[in-house]
Parts: structure tokens; sequence; C-alpha cells
């Protein structure tokens, strides 16, 4: 499975992150019309609905470059081909095995809280030990009871390891105490998880109840979005960069547009170094450096 799968992530994102009003500029506006009759306003209503459905497939305003969709075209097919970390190892290909729903979309969780700033490998190994030493496995219960000792043993070598095991034991404890195991079902009750940004809840809500309510950018999607000139150069956030991208592209691209470019990023378009010459997209790229 390749760019299919959804990532880990390995920034930590803010959900107090401050957006500019420029960013938010991308909503079309509504109208309404009066019916005559109940049924007419029914009619209408039914027509609304069909039609917004419609929009989340079309661009939603101008967008910054007019050949973004030959650029997505082209890393799609070349993701297609090039097997990165996110496809293997990254969170959603580790839950892929698991049977249960909610114990899958719970290990979807707890890998994208585990998976801030660090790579996937080191995520998917941390998730294979807490499964391997709790009773039962990773389940709520399992990580609701056991002790921080045992949890610090087992994620250790993930980024912020002390902070990310209270936050995990908490999120464990709360989906246990109020969602019957399972985990929350919104955006804003994954936000009100602590250690879950915007950038989680979105990725959480693809991978676990395959709902696209808005784009994951992590540290890869900021830096190849601003690379390819996609959003502008006062989008410094990660959500600003959400919100700027969410402004103009399809809705039908917001779920596959992360396990595109994470992979991109993991494989070619590299923070430090990146392999210009092997990009299958340099000739579009404004920050391109082929010697």
């Amino acid at each position: 499975m390749l760019y299919q799968s959804l990532t880990s992530l390995d920034i930590t994102n803010s959900a107090s992150t401050v957006v500019s009003a420029a960013l938010l500029s991308g909503n079309r506006p509504s109208s309404s019309r009066s019916g005559n009759s109940a049924a007419s306003g029914t009619v209408l209503s039914e027509q609304g609905s069909k039609k917004a459905a419609e929009d989340n497939d079309a661009l939603r305003g101008p967008p910054p470059r007019d050949d973004w969709d030959i650029v997505l075209d082209r890393i799609k097919e070349y993701r297609a081909s090039h097997e990165a970390p996110v496809d293997t190892v990254g969170c959603e290909a580790l839950t892929e095995e698991e049977k249960d729903p909610k114990l899958r979309r719970f290990r979807s969780l707890i890998s994208l809280m585990l998976s801030a700033q660090t790579k996937d490998e080191v995520t998917a190994e941390a998730v294979r030990t807490l499964s391997q030493r709790l009773p039962g496995g990773l389940t709520p219960k399992s990580l609701s009871d056991a002790s921080l000792d045992t949890i610090h043993e087992c994620v250790r070598r993930v980024g912020f390891w002390q902070r990310k095991s209270n936050y995990i034991k908490e999120a464990a404890r709360t989906c246990l105490e109020q969602y019957d195991g399972d985990i929350p079902r919104t955006v804003p009750q994954l936000l009100a998880l602590p250690g879950v940004g915007p950038k989680m809840a979105y990725l959480a809500m693809h991978a676990a109840w395959q709902d696209t309510q808005g784009i994951g950018v992590d540290t890869h999607v900021l830096r190849i979005t601003h690379r390819l000139g996609w959003v502008s150069e006062s989008a410094r956030t990660a959500e600003a960069t959400r919100h700027s991208l969410e402004s103009w592209m399809p809705k039908s691209l917001w779920r596959e547009i992360n396990p595109l470019l994470v992979g991109l990023g993991q494989t070619v378009c590299r923070g430090v170094a990146p392999k210009c010459g092997e990009c299958p997209v340099n000739r579009f790229c404004p920050s391109a450096q082929v010697r």
C-alpha cells in the first residue's frame, strides 16, 4: 500500500494558533430563497444540499498557481511507484490488521499522539511494544491502568516521550470513561484531549472515522506546499497553511494530500539537502535547485 495510507506526523500543532483573517476569506457566499410553500422549501433545501456536495469537489477559490493540478498529478504518479515509510509504518498502516473497529480507532489515535516529532519507524516500534507489554494488548483499559514507568519503558525512543506518556494515559482514561472505550467522534472533542492539536484531530478523523473535516498539515506538508508556491509566504504556521490550502483546494483532495506529500518529503523533498534532481516536479517548483 503506497501513498493511500494516512501518515504519522512529526511536528506538534497548537490548537491556539492564530490565523490571519486574510486566509479565512475563501468562504463561499450563501444565498437563500423563499418558496411559496413548505413543499417548495423542502425541494430547495434538497437542491441546496446537492449543490453543496458538488461544491466540495470544485475549486473553492482561485489557486495560487495555475499548474497546481499538473504538479499534483505528477506527484501522484511518482508516489504510486515509490514507497515511503508512511506507506508501511504510518499510523493508518499500523492498524490495518486490527479487526475490532473500536480498537482500530483507538490505536490510530495513540499512534498519532506518539508520532509528533518522531520518525514513523520509531512510532511503529513504540506502538508494537505497548501492544506486547500491556496486559490484553493496547486497549483503553490496559493503557489507562498501566503505570507511567511501564509506559515510559515502551515509548522512550519517541520525541517528548515523558510528556506523551501522560497524554496517552489520560486520553485512554477519557476514551474509557466518556466514550465507552471508543475515541471522540468530532474535531472539537478530539481537540479536548491532552496533546491533540488540529493536525492530529483532522488525521484522526480521516483514519479512524473516514470523515474528512480538514487537511492534516505536518512538517512535510508545510514545507512542500511553501516550496511549491501553493500558499503565501505569510502562512507561516501549520494552521495558517491549512486554512490557505482549504480556501482553494477541492475537498475531495483534502485526505490524500497529506500522505502524498509526506511520502514525497520522506524520500525526495527533504528538509535538509532535498534531492531536487530526483523530484518528479522539479521543473514546476520555484524552489528547485537542479544543477
